[in-house]
């Protein structure tokens, strides 16, 4: 008895199991593949916004040693300027000639 059912069942088990597993190895081979291809995606544009980031992060570096020589320029200018205020003989005057604050003192 047992024998007959086994001749009779395995056959459909067995087709059942290699259905199911050739399901199976493509459900797992689909996944896969799109699981692999999402991964590429996602490498490729976190390599590009790594690329964005390190060209940004190489334009503020140049712009901040810009910067940097601008603002010693400045102190350098400032101080030559205050230097030559200092050594002016005409610091105190107004600017005018003598004949001319006259003139204006007229004019008044």
């Amino acid at each position: 008895m047992i024998p007959d059912l086994a001749f009779r069942y395995v056959p459909t088990i067995l087709v059942a199991l290699a259905v199911g597993g050739v399901g199976w190895w493509i459900y797992v081979e689909v996944k896969d593949r799109g699981y692999q291809e999402c991964r590429a995606e996602v490498a490729e544009d976190t390599a590009e916004t790594q690329e964005g980031f390190d060209a940004n992060a190489a334009r503020a570096k140049r712009l901040a040693i810009e910067l940097m020589a601008a603002q010693e320029r400045m102190t350098e200018l400032e101080r030559r300027l205050a230097d030559e205020a200092a050594n002016d003989p005409l610091a105190d005057s107004p600017g005018l000639s003598v004949d001319s604050l006259r003139r204006l003192d007229r004019i008044r």
